[in-house]
């Protein structure tokens, strides 16, 4: 289909609980209001190709999903710092927000207020900055 995006609206539809995707090929990116939706079971992702956010490994796993939207909504806003983040939440900043070039503003006044952000690394011992997009390790660059 021609869909491009959903509207963050759609975070407001509290007893959605099957969301069907499927084959929406221009679909680039979910908004991270998906993650608040607490009844939604069923998330189809099949056949979107160009869908980078979140990433494609988690697309056929709806909780996983929501868990890495939820995640990215929190620690971008401020409501959530580094040094109290899980290990959930460390893993889905690490594969998610920072590959994403429209996140690069969102990351930049992030690092701002929370400069321990950039320095979250992987089980590799990688730090964010350093795994980021160009676009994105320039915002916190920026930031810092």
């Amino acid at each position: 289909t021609s869909l491009a995006a959903l509207p963050a609206a759609i975070g407001e539809l509290k007893a959605l609980t099957r969301l069907d995707l499927r084959y929406c090929s221009s679909l680039t990116a979910l908004p991270e209001s998906i993650g608040g939706l607490d009844a939604l079971n069923e998330l189809s992702l099949a056949a979107c190709p160009n869908l980078v956010f979140p990433p494609g490994h988690t697309h056929g796993d709806a909780t996983r999903v929501k868990r890495l939207l939820a995640n990215t909504t929190r620690l971008l806003a401020g409501d959530l710092s580094a040094i109290d983040a899980d290990d959930d939440a460390k893993t889905d900043f690490l594969e998610g927000a920072i590959h994403h070039a429209p996140f690069a503003d969102r990351l930049e006044e992030a690092v701002r207020k929370d400069p321990a952000l950039a320095d979250l690394t992987n089980a590799e011992g990688q730090r964010a900055i350093d795994l980021a997009t160009l676009a994105c390790r320039r915002a916190m660059q920026k930031a810092l």
